[in-house]
């Protein structure tokens, strides 16, 4: 892919992140196949973090097979009425405690946006002290699909690219 695609590219993923806080997680056990939507955010490389109950089944799951895979869907009236959305694979690990607190913020400003009404600083606390936990998702590939430019063929994304173009997209 030239330069000035994998920017177009770049630029379409990012837009697509940012359009929408939800996505649907799967996750894999010896019962089959679970899929449950949750709130996400992303850091700048592109690791994805989703707050959950420890006593969720997808936390179980995860607990035994740590590989998953997140699906993220912008919204109709962001797309044009046209599929566009995101697919990764990836393996997942917990948060450690000590890193809940920025995590919690950058989320709730994804969930929020500036709304500081809904911001309770509290909640990190909250989190840790109600066994809810974060999950990280690291990518091992991306896949982006977007109707309104490439027809029905998902394109792979190269992670590298989507850190290094990511600072001069935002």
């Amino acid at each position: 892919m030239a330069f000035s695609e994998e920017f177009e590219v770049a630029k379409h993923v990012i837009s697509c992140l940012n359009s929408t806080p939800i996505a649907v997680l799967s996750t894999m056990s010896k019962d089959g196949v679970w899929g449950t939507p949750v709130y996400f955010t992303h850091d700048d490389k592109f690791n994805f973090y989703i707050l959950s109950s420890s006593r969720s089944r997808h936390v179980r799951d995860i607990k035994s097979n740590k590989k998953v895979s997140l699906v993220i869907v912008m919204p109709l009236e962001a797309s044009g009425g046209l599929q566009v959305g995101i697919q990764l694979a990836g393996d997942a690990s917990f948060v450690p405690d000590n890193e809940i607190d920025n995590l919690y913020s950058a989320r709730t400003k994804k969930i929020v946006g500036d709304n500081i009404d809904y911001f309770d600083p509290s909640g990190a606390q909250m989190i840790k002290n109600e066994g809810g936990l974060f999950i990280k998702i690291e990518p091992k590939i991306i896949m982006y699909l977007d109707r309104r430019y490439h027809g029905p063929d998902s394109k792979k994304v190269a992670i590298k690219t989507l850190v290094r173009l990511n600072k001069f997209i935002i």
